[in-house]
């Protein structure tokens, strides 16, 4: 019996409960402490997103399915996340008034995202059901237009270089530009002003790619072709949008990239998703190095060969694995918080009207609404305490964590109705798309922003959308063709 037939339909669930309890089972033995009423709810997240999970490891949804990318980073977000925070006994630095045994708010948080999380499964469940009995109706084929293609990618790529080459002159090229970001560490933002060019600059390698893919699309081309390209434009990435210490630059570009060549060259491999997990886990502890040091880091590993020697070189995986890619510890932190009597002010949307605002320069609006950094900053540290130029949160609570912030606790049901309602419009448009529509050019950046809603707030998507998608999403725009196709129905 094949693995996707041991794991179709109910069978997923089962496979999930079993992983799930197996694994709470692992850290009870681990540490004693573990065995605490929390471990019962955020056990029951695990069996629910874990279906998913399970899916997408037996190859029943494709390696870039949304729901299954969800699911993966979910089943440690809701799961793994909490019992590794528990486990290392780790807390936020420089943050006043936690509770002195997280265990109790991690419970609660996990009691909520469990609604929370059937709430998203049913709207994706149904939406998606009906939208699936549309999928084969008459539907607009997108399709490049060949001679519009290549002059307008051959401007962008101008542009994209010109704006790439201005920047490396203008901080006094390459070892000016980490020299600069160096400074930017000790407080000197040298940066400031520069983000459209940044943007324009950066999107380089995922418009080489999409070049590549439209001269590819329909032949056959080899693998290792297609991983040397992969490979040399990984290098670019690490050029043109690394150095100046941003990880998400690197990873989600990269992102893209691959997924251009899934959806519309070829298909990459099942085993290609684990190798990317292990590597992307070494490369964020590894580049917080960077982050840290700068130009420091370089000049020492140049002179010794060890990036070790800097202390504090690179992050611990405490950080790394409940910093990084969960938010349980500020999501339990803040509804802690709540409860206790705070006298914070909810944010009543205000939040989400903040992050659209700044789709404006602040030179033509000065007195645009406040991010969602006035109420993190005022939930951390009193009612009050934001200042817009000088104290402001840098930490990031997700889309569960924003919820609460602007509704209360009932802000985190809100928020996962709304993830599995966008997850199912993406999915359904996805069903729609024949082989070689332009939109899969696309489709990459609009899976990626969906799974990184779990992690980040309004401002950060907000960002997301205008920084990675200006140049790529206006190129397939304006590039394309759209006749309509009638699809025979089943």
């Amino acid at each position: 019996m094949g693995l996707k037939k041991i794991t179709a339909g109910p069978m997923a669930a089962v496979w999930s409960s079993l992983i799930s309890i197996a694994v709470a089972l692992g850290f009870i033995a681990g540490q004693i402490r573990i065995m605490h009423w929390f471990l019962i709810p955020l056990t029951l997240c695990g069996c629910l997103i874990g279906t998913d999970m399970v899916k997408w490891i037996s190859n029943r949804l494709d390696l870039y399915d949304a729901t299954g990318l969800i699911a993966l980073l979910g089943y440690h977000f809701f799961f793994i996340a909490p019992l590794l925070m528990v486990s290392w006994d780790y807390r936020m630095k420089y943050l006043p008034d936690q509770p002195q045994d997280y265990r109790d708010w991690l419970g609660a948080m996990a009691i909520i995202n469990l609604a929370g999380l059937l709430l998203y499964k049913y709207a994706i469940k149904h939406l998606l059901a009906a939208r699936a009995r549309k999928a084969y109706l008459r539907t607009p084929q997108w399709q490049i237009a060949p001679g519009r293609f290549w002059v307008l990618w051959g401007l962008f790529l101008i542009l994209s270089c010109g704006a790439q080459i201005w920047i490396f002159v203008a901080f006094g090229g390459v070892r000016g530009y980490i020299a600069t970001y160096s400074q930017w560490l000790s407080g000197h933002d040298m940066f400031q002003g520069w983000a459209l060019l940044f943007a324009v600059a950066e999107s380089l390698p995922v418009l080489l790619t999409m070049g590549l893919a439209v001269y590819w699309h329909k032949k056959h081309i080899g693998g290792w072709t297609v991983t040397a390209s992969v490979f040399a434009l990984a290098c670019l990435i690490l050029v043109t949008s690394g150095l100046r210490g941003s990880r998400s630059n690197v990873i989600w570009s990269l992102f893209w990239v691959l997924g251009i060549v899934h959806f519309y060259v070829k298909r990459l491999p099942r085993i290609l998703g684990p190798i990317a997990l292990c590597l992307l886990y070494g490369f964020v502890s590894i580049y917080a190095a960077y982050k840290q040091h700068g130009g420091q880091l370089l000049d020492r590993v140049a002179a010794t060969g060890d990036y070790s020697s800097v202390s504090g070189s690179a992050e611990g995986p405490a950080t790394v694995l409940v910093g990084d890619f969960s938010r349980c510890d500020v999501q339990a932190y803040l509804l802690y918080k709540l409860v206790n009597g705070s006298s914070f002010q909810y944010a009543h949307g205000a939040s989400y009207l903040g992050a659209l605002a700044m789709i404006v320069p602040r030179s033509l609006w000065l007195d645009r609404p406040p991010t969602i950094a006035k109420w993190t900053t005022d939930a951390e540290y009193g009612e009050g305490a934001y200042q817009a130029d000088t104290i402001q949160s840098s930490r990031v609570y997700g889309i569960a964590g924003e919820g609460m912030l602007n509704f209360g606790p009932a802000g985190i049901l809100i928020a996962y109705i709304a993830l599995g309602l966008l997850t199912a419009m993406l999915q359904g448009v996805i069903l729609k798309l024949l082989p070689g529509d332009t939109r899969w050019l696309i489709a990459p950046f609009f899976v990626n922003l969906l799974f990184l809603l779990l992690l980040n707030d309004s401002d950060n998507a907000v960002f997301y959308l205008v920084k990675y998608g200006l140049m790529p999403i206006s190129l397939v725009l304006l590039s394309s063709t759209r006749p309509n196709v009638r699809r025979n129905p089943l």
